[in-house]
């Protein structure tokens, strides 16, 4: 059964539910205004607080994963989620005066239409989200910026549709992050009228940098800025699509200068090995001439002198070879998937 109580006894319009299972009982779903899950509850009952439409505030605590039951909620505007890897279907569906929702750094999933209709939503942050499903920020009329982190594998089809104030969203390169709908079409941004920049998240930059030629890491930050330059221009109705293609252009020319860059470095050790060798057969002629030398007190001194030198060439190329071309070597990161 669920439990409440009144924060104050001479406050009424301030009630203080402390949630331990169950419903809320359809008496009180009209009254309460601030809920807290105790920490005995692992998992809130599906539509436990669906139609309080007084609640203003809800706390969850870190044991809680799964989350469905606050459909309806029209005035509340702060949910803390500290624990909640996985938001169900229709969790927050209505509830238009959300703005505040701290979520767990451990979320995945956040399911078909959760924040459907949280007209009062403006930024949101999720690093830790792996997949987005059908309509689950549709409507979220004054949402006006969406980051991602690069564990991201999926954003399905509708999933930001009349974000009419969605002008950034951050995302990591991925071949198939967007699904397409029923109509064999991409429409996550449709009516995104104002959405103009994407960037990217993840090791991508760091890739790039370490590209051997310069003229390579210039064409590949025009590649990824040319997005921004297209995006405003285009109807609502393409800009999934068009950001589905210039995800795979980034991928397909990344991939070829890595490829470029490994044979650079295939060759630079070889040269480097063929340096070395030759420095060799060199110090090699120079102790033979030395030991025709009829000067033994000159031929020691030269073979220290050799010596010395062939130290100095072997150890270098040791080090060049083990310890530095490695370093040379690109980061593997999101954009080898």
């Amino acid at each position: 059964m669920a439990d409440h109580h009144e924060a104050a006894a001479d406050d009424r319009d301030n009630i203080m539910f402390v949630y331990t299972g169950g419903r809320v009982p359809e008496h009180l779903r009209l009254h309460i205004t601030h809920a807290r899950v105790d920490e005995s509850v692992t998992e809130i009952d599906e539509g436990a607080f669906d139609g309080c439409e007084h609640l203003l505030d809800v706390d969850c605590h870190n044991g809680l994963n799964n989350i469905r039951a606050f459909y309806l909620c029209r005035l509340l505007r702060r949910a803390n989620l500290p624990g909640v890897t996985f938001i169900d279907q229709s969790a927050f569906e209505y509830c238009s005066r959300l703005k505040d929702v701290k979520f767990s750094s451990r979320l995945e999933t956040i399911e078909t239409w959760a924040f459907g209709n949280c007209r009062d939503l403006t930024h949101i942050k999720i690093p830790s989200i792996l997949r987005i499903d059908y309509g689950a920020f549709f409507s979220c009329k004054t949402l006006a910026e969406a980051e991602f982190g690069e564990g991201l594998e999926t954003i399905e089809e509708g999933a930001f549709q009349y974000c009419h104030s969605l002008r950034r969203i951050a995302i990591p390169l991925k071949y198939d992050l967007f699904t397409l709908n029923s109509n064999e079409r991409y429409d996550q941004f449709d009516d995104c009228y104002k959405l103009a920049t994407v960037e990217l998240v993840g090791s991508i930059h760091k890739t790039i940098t370490f590209l051997s030629l310069q003229n390579w890491r210039n064409e590949m930050n025009q590649e990824i800025s040319r997005i921004n330059e297209v995006l405003p221009n285009l109807s609502t109705f393409e800009k999934a699509g068009e950001m589905r293609d210039w995800i795979r252009r980034v991928l397909r020319r990344i991939e070829h200068y890595k490829a470029e860059h490994s044979n650079l470095l295939k060759e630079a050790m070889v040269l480097l090995e063929l340096a070395v060798w030759k420095a060799k057969l060199r110090q090699n002629e120079e102790e033979k001439h030395s030991v025709l030398d009829s000067n033994k007190a000159k031929k020691i001194k030269l073979d220290l002198e050799s010596a010395r030198h062939g130290h100095r060439v072997t150890c270098g190329a040791d080090i060049i070879i083990k310890n530095v071309l490695p370093f040379l070597e690109l980061p593997k990161g999101d954009d080898d998937s």
